[in-house]
């Protein structure tokens, strides 16, 4: 399963866009939030880290890229496994692309738009979704 990168700001057309550093083309399968995502980070980082709020000794950071996208499918793979255990790679994959979201990421169209770092160059148009949000309400137990 091959994973792009959204970025966190939307295309001028009012749809989802591939960051500019995310591969492209056909051979990705789907795309992820991945661009702007708070995350903890160490405390030798060489990215600029921030004082968790909760405790100075932990660092977070504002990380980009399809390594922050790649977790948000695993997360939604991770669901839908726990709804149907015994699915096999091939069916999860399938169960993945089924039930993202079709024709929300800008694209031109075109196989051969090199130029245009935000064009998906006739990939996947496939834009992650958890099938799940909102059917379940969870209590927080004190």
């Amino acid at each position: 399963l091959i994973v792009g990168n959204i970025d966190s700001t939307e295309h001028s057309g009012g749809l989802e866009q591939k960051a500019s550093s995310s591969e492209t083309g056909p051979g990705v399968d789907i795309y992820a939030p991945g661009t702007n995502v708070m995350a903890t980070c160490s405390t030798t980082t060489e990215f600029t880290a921030g004082t968790y709020p909760s405790n100075s000794n932990f660092k977070i950071c504002n990380i980009s890229g399809t390594s922050m996208a790649s977790p948000q499918v695993c997360g939604v793979g991770a669901l839908l496994l726990q709804a149907n255990p015994h699915a096999t790679p091939a069916q999860l994959k399938a169960q993945l692309i089924a039930s993202s979201q079709s024709n929300g990421i800008y694209t031109t169209g075109l196989d051969n738009d090199y130029a245009n770092n935000r064009s998906i160059a006739s990939g996947n148009n496939r834009f992650l979704v958890n099938p799940f949000a909102g059917q379940y309400k969870f209590q927080i137990q004190n």
